[in-house]
């Protein structure tokens, strides 16, 4: 049997616990309550073999531009609603590697009222969360891809059309990855690990009746063979899995001019546009300065409809990037995504994700 506790600290919480349960009661602000929740049948969904790719059941694979959802899972869902049942994913274990005896397998309809995938205003680069889990770098890419927004209501957000065709109604999430140069469209349940019946242990949204990013991290969690596996990785290999794109990476701890001036990419365009005048005559770090200053530029220009984002990886102490405290706010060996830049005059003001 599934429980919850509720504790109605705010005015009118006590009627929105009502609405929540089938039976009358009487209680008052600050009181705390205990109740069951109906369960359900947790039986996994039977799942065609067409919407199988390899051992991955619960995906289909397609073509560059070819439109996303196919008619096997057109008909897969509409006997999924017919049904009156929510989705249960056969393909995924429910596993994880937290201690805490508090945490349970829920959907986001069982942790919090009005839960939502994403929020009228669409999702946030500041509503992203890492939980117990070392997957920072995939965490940054999930960032970057919220730093281009685009209008939710033209269809040109980033992160909501990798989404499309899910439904929290039936308990269904699909996510658009690509791998080896092809979409992949991978099908989770929403139930997710949850501390105190309430609290994502992983990834998750600051807003806790949004549920984008922890269900985008399992729908990756199934696609790279589990939870486990996405402990340790690079942005750019994450940015890759979600646009299908080559990312461009420049090492700007040893800038190498000459690779720069003849190579072609963001970084290299970045660094041609300041002129040899002003590369030959400055220090790396004033054109770093100026490099991230034009990016800016250029990434709000683009990216309102296109994908545009900058990350970078602090390799710590030891210099090899051994996840440290480095003592001015940044730890050593962690992944940042860049969510904004400031030119402050004497210096510029990275805004990150933590």
């Amino acid at each position: 049997m599934l429980w919850k506790s509720w504790d109605s600290s705010e005015p009118g919480a006590d009627q929105q616990f009502s609405d929540a349960v089938s039976e009358d009661f009487k209680a008052n602000d600050g009181d705390s309550f205990i109740f069951d929740l109906p369960a359900e049948d947790t039986t996994p969904t039977e799942v065609p073999p067409k919407l199988h790719v390899g051992s991955l059941v619960g995906a289909w694979s397609g073509s560059w531009g070819e439109g996303g959802l196919s008619p096997e899972w057109k008909a897969f869902t509409q006997r999924l609603k017919a049904s009156g049942k929510k989705f249960v994913d056969p393909g995924f274990k429910l596993v994880h590697d937290s201690q805490d005896p508090s945490v349970s397998w829920r959907r986001p309809n069982q942790c919090e009222l009005n839960s939502v995938l994403f929020p009228e205003d669409g999702p946030r680069a500041d509503n992203v969360v890492q939980g117990a889990l070392g997957d920072c770098w995939f965490i940054s890419a999930m960032v970057i891809c919220a730093t281009c927004p685009g209008d939710c209501k033209k269809g040109e957000n980033t992160v909501v059309n990798l989404f499309e065709g899910s439904d929290l109604d039936i308990g269904l999430v699909v996510v658009r990855f690509y791998k080896y140069g092809k979409p992949i469209y991978v099908m989770v349940d929403d139930r997710l690990p949850v501390a105190n019946g309430k609290t994502p242990i992983y990834g998750r949204n600051a807003n806790s009746n949004v549920w984008w990013v922890a269900l985008w991290e399992k729908a990756y969690a199934k696609l790279m063979g589990g939870y486990r596996n996405l402990d340790g990785g690079s942005i750019e290999y994450g940015l890759s899995d979600i646009s299908g794109a080559p990312p461009s990476i420049t090492k700007y701890d040893q800038l190498n001019h000459e690779e720069l001036r003849s190579s072609t990419g963001l970084a290299a365009g970045l660094y041609n546009e300041l002129g040899e005048d002003f590369t030959s005559t400055h220090t790396e770090d004033e054109i770093l300065r100026e490099m991230v200053l034009k990016f800016e530029q250029t990434r709000q220009f683009l990216g309102a409809k296109d994908l545009v984002g900058m990350a970078a990886i602090s390799l710590g102490d030891d210099g090899r990037g051994t996840e440290s405290d480095l003592g001015n706010g940044i730890l050593g060996g962690h992944a940042y995504a860049f969510q904004s830049l400031h030119d402050l005059g004497n210096r510029v003001l990275v805004r990150s994700n933590s």
